[in-house]
């Protein structure tokens, strides 16, 4: 019970980072002239490029953080209000406001940093030291088949929802992103204050 409650504590910001509901309308836009195998083509190459820069900052973060001098704390810290403000952002404006175009779509901006940008890294830095590397691995993993699934059939789900109802269901995702690193922030500081109270 416990490992299936850390899959889902890992899962759900990993979800809400990622924002496969709010990145349909970009994917559609950016795709729209392609073919049917191009488009194939883009969607395999931008979850490729996702998994492997997560799992590299997955495994390399922390090791960056030590020649840094940076702990755990402050990560959850700065993490925290790093997510905020691009939940904050996202919340007021749209996600394509803020993309830049690049040759290889499937790079840039779909892989990075559409589908696993700076809210995603926090999220799953912060879930590896939480709630432990396996979970979050399996989590980032359904993750990456949800965002996978979800561009390859990104034009009969538009047609379902609506690029409106697209979008609000992404806000309302980005509120919770929004709380869920106030709650980062918190953790951090609860972890920090013994030390700079000398406790």
């Amino acid at each position: 019970m416990d490992y299936l409650k850390d899959f889902l504590f890992a899962f759900i910001p990993l979800f809400v980072a990622m924002d496969i509901i709010g990145a349909l309308p970009i994917y559609l836009g950016l795709t729209a002239d392609m073919t049917d195998a191009a488009k194939k083509r883009i969607v395999k190459q931008a979850t490729f490029v996702a998994a492997v820069i997560g799992l590299a900052f997955l495994f390399t973060g922390k090791g960056v953080f030590a020649l840094l001098g940076v702990t755990v704390a402050d990560f959850k810290v700065a993490g925290g209000i790093l997510l905020l403000v691009l939940s904050i952002l996202d919340i007021i404006k749209s996600r394509d406001e803020r993309r830049v175009m690049g040759n290889e779509i499937g790079v840039v901006p779909l892989g990075m940093p559409l589908i696993i940008g700076p809210a995603a890294l926090a999220a799953l830095l912060a879930a590896g030291n939480s709630y432990g590397i396996i979970q979050t691995i399996i989590a980032f993993g359904v993750n990456l088949v949800i965002v996978f699934l979800g561009l390859r059939f990104a034009h009969g789900i538009s047609k379902v929802i609506g690029r409106a109802t697209s979008i609000a269901v992404s806000k309302i995702m980005y509120m919770l992103l929004a709380a869920i690193a106030v709650t980062m922030i918190r953790e951090g500081l609860l972890e920090i204050m013994p030390g700079l109270l000398g406790k």
